[in-house]
C-alpha cells in the first residue's frame, strides 16, 4: 500500500490506537516507580509484562488499520500462543497474589500484594485483547480479511 492509497483512519480506530498507546506509555512510566520508590517487585514485574502485551496490542492494531497485519498473518500461531501464555500468566498472578494477600491479611498499602492482583487482571485483559486481535482477521483458510469486513 502506497501513501497515496491510504485512507483516513476512522474515529474508532483512532480511539483504539490512542488508548493502547497511552496505556503502554503510562505502564512503562509506572515500572520504575514500583521497582525503585515503592520496592514492590511483584507489581513492578506485573506492570512490565503488561506493558509488553499492551505494546503488542498497539503494534498489531496499528498494522491492522494500515491493512498490513503483523501477527495475524505473519506469525499467527506465535501470536495466539503468546496471548494464551499471557492470559495464563495473568490468571496465575491474580490468583497467587489474591491468596497470598488474603492469607497474610495485608492492608491496601503500596507494598502489598493487592497491586499484584490488579496487574494480574490487567495482564489477563491485554493478553485477551491480543488474542482477539490476532484471531479476528483470520478466515477459515487463514488468509487476511480487511478490518472493515470483520469488525462491522
Amino acid at each position: 500500500m502506497t501513501p497515496s492509497d491510504s485512507k483516513p483512519l476512522s474515529r474508532r480506530a483512532k480511539c483504539q490506537l490512542y488508548y493502547a498507546g497511552i496505556c503502554a506509555l503510562v505502564f512503562i512510566l509506572a515500572v520504575p516507580c514500583f521497582l525503585t520508590v515503592v520496592h514492590n517487585w511483584v507489581a513492578g514485574t506485573g506492570c512490565l509484562v503488561t506493558t509488553v502485551y499492551t505494546f503488542l496490542v498497539f503494534v498489531e492494531r496499528f498494522h491492522q488499520v494500515r491493512e498490513e497485519p503483523l501477527l495475524s498473518t505473519t506469525y499467527p500461531v506465535f501470536g495466539q500462543v503468546f496471548a494464551v501464555v499471557g492470559m495464563l500468566a495473568g490468571a496465575a498472578l491474580l490468583v497467587f497474589c489474591a491468596i497470598y494477600a488474603s492469607h497474610h491479611h495485608e492492608s491496601l498499602d503500596p507494598t502489598s500484594h493487592w497491586l499484584g492482583v490488579v496487574w494480574g487482571f490487567l495482564l489477563l485483559k491485554w493478553a485477551a485483547t491480543l488474542l482477539l486481535l490476532v484471531r479476528s482477521l483470520r478466515s477459515d483458510r487463514g488468509s487476511y480479511q480487511p478490518l472493515s469486513t470483520t469488525l462491522q
